[in-house]
């Protein structure tokens, strides 16, 4: 149907015609909003090309068409081609808008977001702290904009494992979401889910459930059972029943939510491949080693083939399922893992990066090595 009405209007109006271009920028959208990513991604592309030939490369439909098509490509887990995209914008996007231009201060956070997909957290970090200064001074403290760059920097912390900075900036923002927005804004039961995280990455477990609970009702009856967001408040509830010691009740959660997501998302989807791991975790937890394995060696794979061979989620799911063989008394495959680990972490990080120092050690503690 779409491909009939898209030969509809080149037919009456053209193919470079505005009329056509603007039909088809508005499907693209429609199409990427139903999580239809490909079909969106199969408009947006030469749509691209044809408004650059057309407007010209730094015309802003043909930036705003450019930053679409970067952030379905991430949708996709194609962050390099995304990257491909975002970085070049930024700098048209200085050059002619300004940089302190609204729209380049959100390429900026999109840049970011970018970067710590690829594993480059500190990079991220250096483009969030700086944007942050630069938003509360074009914006003010309490702007929406400076909140929702406060909310990016808080999700490069996290994945620094900052948790305690983290802590820090969440509970004023979310206070102010409350103020600015109000409670039931969608953003701010964000912010809300949000500082459970913090909160239960520090161990502070009962806060984060007393959070999560009544998040994950309101998504349920709000968004439906199978909404993005309610998968991922689940999850987080799940986690928490983990770090409570309750696995029973977690795993049933996690497996439940496995299934889910592998209709909605697709089995490769990068969320579908974070519950993998979680639910192996899950069964690791119940000592239930060899469903733990199953799901591990998919997972190892599907990550090289979705994220790449040596990007930090990669190489942390080998040093997991190495760990697995290992309880399973399966020590040439665990010592093979971590001998190829070892490699790439000497490459990626140097010989004396802690983590390569760290893989060394446990290449060591395959028993069939030892005198």
């Amino acid at each position: 149907m779409q491909e009939y009405l898209y030969e509809t209007c080149k037919r009456g109006f053209g193919q470079e015609h505005p009329n056509t271009l603007l039909w088809k920028a508005g499907v693209a959208i429609i199409l990427e909003k139903m999580g239809r990513y490909n079909e969106s991604l199969y408009l947006g592309q030469p749509l691209l090309e044809i408004l650059k030939k057309v407007l010209g490369e730094e015309h802003p439909d043909t930036l705003n068409r450019m930053q679409h098509v970067a952030l379905t490509l991430k949708q996709l887990a194609r962050y390099d081609e995304a990257l491909d995209l975002e970085q070049p914008l930024l700098e048209i996007s200085k050059r002619t808008l300004g940089e302190e231009h609204p729209d380049t201060l959100n390429r900026i956070q999109y840049l970011a977001v970018t970067l710590g997909h690829v594993g480059r957290y500190n990079e991220a970090l250096d483009l969030q702290q700086a944007l942050l200064e630069t938003a509360k001074r074009v914006f003010g403290q309490e702007h929406p904009d400076t909140l929702t760059k406060i909310e990016g920097l808080t999700y490069t912390l996290i994945q620094l494992e900052r948790f305690n900075e983290v802590l820090d900036l969440q509970e004023p923002l979310l206070e102010s979401s409350k103020r600015v927005l109000g409670e039931g804004h969608p953003d701010t039961l964000t912010r809300m889910h949000n500082l459970a995280l913090a909160l239960l990455y520090l161990g502070r477990n009962v806060e984060a459930l007393a959070l999560v609970q009544p998040l994950l009702e309101i998504s349920t009856r709000v968004l439906g059972e199978e909404h993005p967001t309610t998968l991922f408040r689940m999850k987080s509830l799940a986690d928490i029943f983990g770090q409570m010691g309750m696995y029973n009740e977690a795993l049933n959660i996690k497996q439940s939510l496995l299934e889910t997501s592998k209709r909605v998302l697709g089995e490769e989807h990068p969320d579908t491949l974070n519950n993998i791991q979680s639910l192996a975790r899950a069964f690791g937890k119940l000592d239930q080693y060899n469903e733990a394995l199953n799901l591990e060696q998919f997972l190892v794979e599907s990550s090289k083939r979705v994220l790449g061979k040596e990007h930090p989620d990669t190489l942390d799911r080998i040093q997991t399922l190495a760990y697995t063989f290992t309880k399973l008394s399966k020590y040439d495959e665990a010592l093979d893992l971590q001998q190829s680990l070892l490699e790439t972490s000497k490459k990626i990080l140097g010989q004396d990066h802690p983590d390569t120092l760290l893989d060394g050690v446990f290449s060591r503690f395959n028993p069939l090595t030892r005198d």
